[in-house]
């Protein structure tokens, strides 16, 4: 975009775009409700990080895979904004590690599909996110850096996040109409 008097210079125009909920905020949210489920002395933690050692212990790691449309945008308006709801079903794998991997694997997968965790979701969330179904639990080979077998049991957990992006609007507040005197003859479009 040119700067000019009329369009001046800001800091891009979706400098006021907002997304509700954030990456950080699901994630959150999905490890605060692993570790009410998983036994105790288990950690949790997102996936993905370079250079992390694996913890000793018992250990669970969520790593986020699909995002997919499940249905078409809804719009609604705030005083100063218009709020674009997008539906997705998002699908993260919970790999459990440990001798307690498939105990807590089991646990995550027989409550993802109940009401403690609809509740639960809705409540920390503010209902922007649902649980939807789980994968069978599947045990996978897993090596460490000593080359020996350890307990692995992994499951795919699918669940529906209600995506905001709210953007400013303006809006009319009031309308002033004249009335004006039409000249009964107009001249044709060709002269």
């Amino acid at each position: 975009m040119v700067q000019s008097d009329c369009d001046p210079a800001d800091s891009g125009p979706l400098s006021h775009v907002t997304l509700s909920p954030t990456d950080r905020e699901i994630n959150t949210a999905l490890r605060s409700w692993l570790l009410t489920v998983v036994p105790n002395g288990v950690q949790v933690m997102q996936g993905q990080l370079n250079r992390v050692a694996a913890p000793p212990g018992p250990f669970i790691v969520f790593t986020p895979l699909f995002r997919r449309r499940i249905a078409t945008n809804a719009s609604r308006y705030t005083s100063t904004t218009r709020e674009v709801v997008e539906p997705m079903e998002c699908t993260v794998q919970v790999s459990a590690f440990g001798s307690v991997s498939g105990e807590a694997v089991q646990r995550v997968v027989s409550l993802w599909r109940d009401m403690y965790a609809a509740d639960w979701l809705r409540n920390a969330t503010g209902g922007a996110m649902a649980p939807l179904y789980a994968s069978e639990p599947r045990q996978t080979g897993f090596i460490n850096s000593d080359k020996q077998y350890e307990d692995n049991w992994t499951a795919d957990l699918k669940f529906q996040v209600n995506f905001t992006v709210s953007t400013p609007q303006q809006f009319a507040e009031y309308i002033t109409v004249d009335l004006r005197e039409v000249d009964a003859s107009f001249p044709s479009p060709k002269e």
